[in-house]
């Protein structure tokens, strides 16, 4: 079977490493589905790839992985000019610890029901995040295709990325996370500006997505749309501890919009956003860590071709 699918896997993805890698060779070779594939050495390696990849004439990039390395995937594709991405298709096998892009999309783990849908090539259009920031004195830029966050936020994806991958892909992992960043966790001053919200004050944590989940599950911002040209914000002003112990469930059963708090805001925009902390402060994107403030967001609206 004729198809022009090219793999990118991260071997060190998720619980089960390289071992679905290689059942789902097997399954691809019964099928007769030719097919191309890469395995990722390191952190970043697939940015570096993809121009290369799209060089050999493949379109259709299939992630086998988690956020981090879908991230780094759309990276490659929008970091490169050679190849217009609206030619690029992106597509996914749930392979990873996080996975809340996927989670978005109703990706199952199972692999074959994966593949038969992707064979489908059924196509959607997704936004496109852009996020310019400082980083060694330097401004660079980075995409994101899920959410973007600071603080609590940020911190717990921090202290999840260095758990090993054995205690990662659970759920009462990332709530342990949770609670322990909880109690680490500083409130800090910030700036938010855009042309219709602005803010300014104390934040634990701010969320600015493209996409209802991120964190392993928790929706932050449960309204978002993929494809709306629009960012849902959310923020979590100068609330204590015990507020959010109170309220975390709602942080995972998507009806944290429904808080009656003075000090918990939702917002959304289609226009750009930029965000100042008066102290270091890193970011998340995709669950990856990046740089310090200021930082300038903005978008691509309906950039990227989905296999959905």
């Amino acid at each position: 079977m004729k198809s022009d699918l090219f793999f990118i896997v991260n071997p060190n993805s998720g619980n089960d490493k390289g071992r679905i890698w290689k059942e789902i060779l097997a399954y691809l070779d019964e099928k007769g589905i030719e097919y191309g594939h890469y395995l990722t050495q390191s952190a970043g390696d697939a940015i570096v790839k993809i121009p290369k990849i799209l060089a050999e004439g493949y379109r259709n990039l299939i992630v086998l992985g988690g956020d981090g390395t879908t991230n780094e995937v759309v990276n490659g594709i929008f970091s490169q000019s050679e190849v217009p991405y609206s030619e690029i298709c992106l597509g996914s096998i749930p392979m990873g610890t996080a996975n809340d892009w996927n989670r978005y999309y109703g990706w199952e783990n199972d692999y074959k029901t994966s593949i038969e849908r992707l064979l489908k090539h059924n196509i959607t259009k997704q936004d496109v995040g852009v996020v310019t920031f400082s980083e060694n004195g330097e401004r660079r830029t980075k995409y994101f295709i899920n959410s973007i966050g600071f603080g609590f936020d940020a911190e717990i994806v921090k202290m999840t990325n260095e758990l090993s991958h054995e205690q990662r892909g659970k759920e009462i992992t990332y709530l342990l996370s949770l609670l322990k960043c909880l109690l680490k966790c500083k409130k800090r001053n910030v700036k938010i500006e855009s042309d219709d919200f602005n803010f300014n004050g104390k934040v634990l944590s701010i969320s600015i997505a493209n996409g209802k989940y991120s964190g392993g599950g928790m929706q932050q911002t449960p309204e978002a749309i993929m494809n709306d040209g629009a960012y849902d914000i959310s923020i979590f002003g100068d609330i204590g501890k015990f507020f959010v112990i109170r309220n975390v469930s709602k942080l995972y059963n998507g009806t944290i919009t429904q808080l009656k708090s003075k000090k918990v805001a939702f917002a959304r925009t289609e226009n750009k956003i930029k965000v100042t902390f008066d102290c270091t402060t890193f970011a998340e994107t995709d669950g990856e860590i990046i740089g310090d403030s200021p930082y300038e967001i903005s978008m691509i609206k309906g950039g990227l071709n989905v296999i959905d």
